[in-house]
């Protein structure tokens, strides 16, 4: 099977679904998380954290939110609440126990509680700041670029890391040498042969360079910066690893994999090579936007124009077969599927919003777009 996914984005794991307007005791068993990133989705709908550190389920179905909290006249107002969480980056669901990832840009605690938040235990910390939206579970471990800071050298460094959701051990895989001054992972995907891995280079490093009083630059320009990415392929029986490409200053997103064939995005194409060596060109970009995106739904890719263009099109088995766009501008760019719907991101005055599409509206060429009031 074909492992569809933009690297790094879709994450599945066990998921709790809450609806009404009670307490986390609705909760039912069976939901799967479908989407990692800025909002955590399931089928069901949506975990998030609201602006006093309470965390909430916002159920689709019923278009209700319901804090995650199992204590009968709680107010969700008082830190003894349990679904209050300090500094909290992230949370899920994995095996019927519920994650937090609680970060303060440089120290990260991981806990595992029940599914309503209570019987918290520290499973495990670091001196890391995971990138939530790089996240993936694959075989009960957390998979996830982190960011880590050189206190003695005064900057950071990004790198792949895993953490087993059971043990509490995080792992850390090392650093490809890229032979640039500076590289830094910035996507991987995981099959059950290979581990993708994508890196950014640079023989440039900017912070030599950069005044953080004004945020210009001393001496250079920044177009003069090249960024290079390069993917490597690591067999995950041998631990060999090979490097697969190398494109200076061109936008690389892989996409997907099966065996030793990989599909990605490359500058304004998607190509799918064997190997090392280019076999086809799926798809050429033919839009006027500045920048563009595509990302999986069920059975094909959505590509956005960006910024801010409302356009989207249908891409079903790489070739457009439809677009639509939202007539009154306010959504801005694909966010992903889960279970009977798609997600998009929107903007209404300076707030960040999120709207949802019926799957059989989108199959039947209805694209209405729904705002969900979770805020």
């Amino acid at each position: 099977m074909v492992e569809k996914k933009m690297a790094g984005v879709l994450l599945l794991l066990a998921m709790g679904l809450f609806s009404g307007c009670g307490n986390g005791k609705e909760a039912a068993e069976g939901e799967t998380t479908e989407i990692f990133g800025s909002w955590t989705i399931s089928p069901a709908g949506i975990l998030r954290v609201d602006e006093y550190n309470y965390l909430q389920f916002y159920s689709r179905e019923s278009d209700s939110k319901v804090y995650l909290c199992n204590q009968a006249g709680c107010s969700h107002r008082d830190k003894s609440c349990s679904a209050y969480v300090e500094n909290l980056l992230t949370a899920f669901y994995y095996d019927d126990d519920l994650y937090l990832i609680q970060s303060d840009n440089t120290h990260t605690r991981i806990q595992r509680a029940n599914r309503y938040g209570e019987n918290r235990q520290l499973l495990g910390e670091a001196e890391i700041f995971p990138l939530v939206f790089s996240m993936q579970i694959y075989e009960g471990k957390l998979y996830f670029i982190g960011d880590k800071w050189d206190f003695e050298q005064d900057k950071s460094s990004q790198g792949l890391y895993a953490f087993d959701l059971k043990s509490g051990e995080i792992e850390n895989f090392p650093n490809v040498d890229t032979g640039y001054l500076i590289s830094n992972v910035s996507n991987f995907l995981l099959t059950e042969r290979y581990l993708y891995t994508q890196y950014t280079a640079c023989d440039i490093d900017v912070n030599d360079y950069l005044d953080f009083n004004t945020g210009e630059l001393q001496g250079i320009e920044w177009d003069s910066i090249v960024y290079t990415p390069l993917l490597y392929r690591t067999d995950r029986q041998t631990g060999e690893t090979e490097l697969l490409l190398e494109e200076a200053g061109a936008e690389l997103t892989l996409l997907e994999a099966e065996g030793e064939s990989f599909v990605l995005r490359l500058g304004d194409s998607i190509l799918r090579y064997e190997g090392k060596e280019l076999a086809d060109t799926l798809y050429t970009y033919s839009g006027d936007a500045a920048y563009w995106q595509v990302k999986p739904f069920s059975t094909g890719y959505l590509v956005s124009d960006l910024p801010r263009t409302s356009q989207f099109r249908i891409l079903e088995d790489f070739k457009e077969t439809e677009s639509f766009a939202d007539p009154d501008g306010k959504v801005t760019s694909y966010y992903g599927a889960a279970g009977d719907a798609l997600y998009f991101n929107g903007s209404i005055g300076n707030r960040g919003v999120l709207y949802s599409m019926e799957q059989k509206d989108f199959e039947t060429g209805n694209y209405e777009f729904h705002l969900l009031e979770m805020n």
